[in-house]
């Protein structure tokens, strides 16, 4: 049953790569039912999504679109996080030429998400530039080109990390020919010499002779051990010297990896931390705009004048936050200093949650604070406003709508718990 399946996935992948896409699919549907039937959820998975990926050829992008989804959703319950990268990667690419941006924005951040997880950076690199496209087409000109050039360092990570492993490769193929070249020339040297010494007791007849060869021999030989073993020493030393420098090399290239791998980490940690922190300020200008935009005729000045405050106190608490987070980046690179100072907990609490007005107010959570007044802390306050901003931002996340979200501090022996 098995044998069967593949056959007839390689039948249907033939068909795919000449562009047949129509007589593929036939292909592609038998081998899912026989998937089925020997419980392949894997197998399912794969023939569901190159179903949709033919039709998608074919331009039949309703039926593309209720394949990849029927797969997406096996590949999400049996946690094939690579299949459903590239599954998610494939919408994204569909909505995108479909004209449908925001749809395509969706998919392509999910895919992203998998492809880190799983640690496909070539795959990485393809959603970044897949977001760069998306972006583009939002008019969002500022966020493709920070996606682009995301993708570009990936793949310069890539080129890098193929470099030194060809780099390496190439050291280990040139030590080894030096030295089976090496051990050649010593072996026809040995050679020469017996051949020298069997030629030499040849020509001797008499005992008187043979004597005197034989000292001569012993000398000559004497003298030509030391000078060879002197020679050898002398190529062991150089041999050495050379294990040493590419020895050295080694690590070199290893500790400017560990060092490449470590930025990499402080990046791809800052980029998480920013989508996370953003996304509340910008959804609040996102729905006002939208508020204002549909419902314009129907709005007094006073509250358009009210609206339009509102968008730009919530843009103001967008940049304050992104300085923050700036300057929090700043302090995982060794580029900024942690200033401490007394600090009143309330007032950046109450900062921290206006922030995160617009998702407390659509999920109707309320918010229960128990910091007193005279609560004060020695911090950095950026720090604090951002630990803060997280830790209630996955609240809301985690709580039922219409929930309740209580913070609380209090002092203890001179620490705040």
């Amino acid at each position: 049953m098995l044998g069967v399946a593949i056959n007839l996935n390689n039948f249907a992948w033939i068909e795919e790569n000449m562009g047949n896409y129509q007589a593929a699919i036939p292909y592609y549907k038998k081998s899912l039912e026989n998937n089925r039937l020997r419980n392949d959820n894997r197998g399912v998975a794969i023939c569901t999504r190159d179903i949709g990926f033919c039709y998608y050829k074919m331009k039949q992008l309703k039926l593309a679109e209720t394949y990849l989804e029927q797969g997406k959703q096996i590949m999400i319950k049996h946690n094939f996080k690579r299949l459903l990268a590239e599954t998610h990667l494939r919408l994204g690419i569909i909505f995108r030429e479909i004209k449908q941006p925001i749809k395509a924005k969706k998919f392509l951040l999910l895919s992203l998400k998998s492809a880190k997880e799983v640690g496909a950076k070539r795959m990485e690199k393809e959603c970044y530039i897949e977001l760069s496209k998306t972006y583009e087409a939002l008019k969002m000109y500022r966020k493709s080109l920070e996606n682009y050039k995301i993708a570009k360092q990936i793949q310069d990570l890539i080129n890098t990390q193929e470099y030194n492993n060809q780099f390496a490769e190439f050291a280990v193929n040139s030590a080894l020919n030096i030295k089976e070249s090496k051990i050649k020339k010593l072996e026809k040297q040995h050679k020469a010499e017996q051949e020298l010494t069997k030629s030499r007791f040849i020509r001797f007849g008499s005992i008187v002779l043979f004597l005197i060869s034989i000292i001569i021999v012993i000398l000559v030989r004497r003298r030509k051990h030391k000078q060879r073993n002197k020679a050898l020493h002398q190529k062991n030393e150089l041999m050495q010297a050379q294990q040493d420098k590419i020895e050295k090399q080694k690590i070199l290239l290893q500790e400017q990896k560990a060092k490449l791998e470590m930025t990499n980490h402080a990046k791809d940690k800052l980029f998480s931390i920013i989508a996370h922190d953003l996304r509340s300020p910008f959804n609040g200008l996102i729905n006002l705009s939208h508020y204002i935009l549909e419902d314009y005729r129907d709005l007094t000045d006073t509250e358009r004048i009210e609206m339009i405050e509102l968008i730009s106190e919530s843009a103001e608490k967008g940049y304050t936050l992104l300085e923050n987070l700036l300057a929090w980046a700043k302090t995982q690179t060794g580029g900024l200093e942690i200033f401490l100072e007394n600090i009143a907990l309330a007032p950046v609490l109450e900062e921290a949650i206006e922030g995160l007005y617009s998702e407390i107010k659509n999920k109707e959570i309320k918010v229960i604070k128990n910091i007193p007044a005279k609560t004060i802390a020695h911090a950095d306050p950026h720090l604090v406003a951002g630990i803060l901003r997280n830790l209630i931002s996955n609240a809301i996340k985690f709580s039922h709508r219409k929930g309740e979200i209580t913070v609380s501090a209090y002092e203890k022996e001179e620490q705040i718990y």
